[in-house]
């Protein structure tokens, strides 16, 4: 939705889109369709995989002692991308969320071979030398995700709201057991190293899904870049394999008229 524009002028609003909504729902999934029957019986080459680190710019003030961020990504993008490192594991630049961040991904993809896989240190090492968007995002709608619940969890969690910018019915309206994602903003703005990998089919998509979904989690918080003492995960509601749904953590709430679509072009 980020791309809709009146008359190539301005972003529609939220309220806008909300007349035409379903209408551009109905659309997406009519071209979900056409691209899967197109594409469900294709096989790539093989398994290809890329690293996409994303860096917040700050400015240190040494003499205050104190750190800001800074809004210069756009210039440093330039001088970035002027940049040579002897064509050694190149890195591309390119902006990310907010003005104060940039990304690198390396120019061409990695393997599953094992000197693909060596290049990666080197390629990270090289990596580290829109509020149009927010704001349709903020007024348009608020999802909850429940909490993944085991022994250990406790079952009265509740966000506290209080000292964000949140008031009245929206601090009232966070609910136990949930967690209240209601903006892109949630995660567009905390960088991250993320890693986008492309299947050799749509069968060994579906089951890297299914294995990486509980073994990130596990990973993440064994590493030493996940330094919080307590933290939740979102539960699960739909693994991508049929034989996997048993694992759901809750039941997949589906659209109807969308999932009737679905059904009626073979699409599930």
């Amino acid at each position: 939705m980020n791309g809709l524009e009146q008359n190539g002028e301005r972003w529609l609003t939220s309220d806008e889109i909300a007349g035409v909504w379903p209408q551009i729902r109905l659309n997406a999934a009519r071209e979900f369709i056409g691209l899967y029957h197109k594409e469900k019986d294709a096989r790539k080459r093989g398994l290809l995989w890329g690293d996409e680190i994303e860096y917040i710019l700050v400015y240190l003030d040494h003499e205050n002692k104190s750190v800001k961020v800074s809004l210069e990504s756009e210039e440093l993008l330039e001088k970035l991308k002027r940049l040579d490192f002897n064509n050694v594991c190149p890195a591309m630049w390119q902006r990310e969320y907010a003005r104060y961040m940039v990304e690198s991904v390396p120019f061409v993809p990695f393997s599953g071979g094992i000197e693909s896989i060596r290049s990666v240190e080197a390629s990270m090492a090289n990596s580290v030398a829109a509020q149009n968007c927010t704001s349709n995002k903020r007024g348009r709608y608020t999802e909850r995700i429940p909490i993944f619940k085991d022994v250990h969890t406790m079952d009265a969690i509740k966000e506290d709201l209080s000292h964000t910018s949140y008031k009245g019915k929206e601090q009232e309206d966070s609910q136990p057991g949930t967690i209240r994602l209601d903006m892109c903003v949630c995660g567009g703005t905390c960088c991250a190293l993320q890693v986008t990998l492309q299947a050799a089919d749509l069968d060994e998509a579906r089951t890297l899904h299914d294995q990486l979904t509980p073994l990130c989690p596990i990973l993440n918080k064994r590493s030493g870049a996940h330094r919080t003492t307590k933290t939740r995960n979102d539960s699960v509601s739909c693994y991508a394999q049929p034989y996997n749904s048993c694992y759901n953590d809750g039941p997949m709430f589906t659209d109807d008229e969308i999932f009737g679509t679905l059904v009626d072009e073979d699409a599930v």
